[in-house]
């Protein structure tokens, strides 16, 4: 009983120095609404705000990116020099999951293994597959040394339209356009 008493008045003086000891420290909340990048946060202690906290930012370290997340996930609440007006929310607090993300880039490299390639995909590799195809299909049919040339030079062609496509199809790195 001597100890609690020793213990609380311990941290009634800490408080005293330091009136806002308790916003230097993580608190553990749910958001219940976005608007753009402005979260409305429910704490999880219920020392925090009873209302919540409306239109605090969301801070995630990466400097041009935008997140859009589920109401109720978990995020990690803190407070910016321990001034309880500047509360942000900040990190993820679980195996949480944007529904979207928005990257301010004019590159984003994706992967990171050496070789690692996406699938190709896209309407300008389709296009550029099907002419090389065609001009192949040219030089199967063709039954005289003219149409053979001009089924040679259309590969040719239909050769520079692929490899045009292909650098951007089968790059780890997606340009942004």
């Amino acid at each position: 009983m001597g100890w609690d008493r020793i213990k609380d008045a311990f941290f009634r003086a800490a408080r005293g120095a330091s009136p806002r000891a308790e916003y230097y420290r993580p608190f553990y909340g749910r958001v219940v609404a976005q608007s753009g990048n402005t979260v409305d946060v429910v704490p999880d202690d219920p020392m925090m705000p009873p209302g919540g906290l409306p239109g605090i930012p969301l801070r995630h370290g990466v400097p041009g990116l935008a997140v859009t997340v589920l109401p109720g996930t978990s995020v990690i609440i803190a407070y910016e020099n321990g001034d309880p007006s500047r509360a942000y929310a900040s990190l993820w607090a679980g195996s949480e999951v944007g529904v979207r993300l928005l990257f301010a880039a004019d590159m984003i490299t994706l992967g990171g293994a050496v070789g690692a390639e996406p699938p190709p995909k896209g309407t300008s590799l389709n296009a550029a597959l099907e002419t090389f195809l065609a001009a192949f299909a040219g030089c199967a049919t063709a039954s005289n040394p003219g149409q053979v040339q001009a089924a040679v030079n259309a590969i040719g062609a239909a050769a520079a339209i692929l490899a045009t496509a292909l650098p951007t199809t089968l790059s780890t790195a997606v340009l942004v356009k």
